[in-house]
């Protein structure tokens, strides 16, 4: 693991360790490349919050869609593909 990898990792369990602090609502998902358990923000009932991310074990592009404590994520290369259903 090089330097960049470490501290993108330490950064997300920093901000993962202060969201449980604060007693924010988080929900689990997986990243689709590396099968990692991930956790963000749940959205608040009836809104959708959707962002690009990384993950912070493989460095994957994600793009997330959060709707309450809903995630829906793929990868950032198989946005708008054929396959999608």
């Amino acid at each position: 693991m090089n330097k960049a990898e470490k501290e993108r990792l330490v950064n997300y369990r920093r901000w993962l360790y202060k969201a449980e602090l604060n007693e924010t609502k988080l929900t689990a998902y997986n990243c689709p490349q590396c099968l990692e358990k991930l956790r963000t923000t749940e959205a608040p009932e009836g809104e959708f919050w959707d962002t690009f991310s990384n993950c912070p074990f493989c460095g994957s592009l994600l793009f997330k869609v959060t709707n309450g404590g809903s995630v829906k994520v793929e990868l950032i290369t198989t946005i708008g593909s054929q396959n999608e259903k």
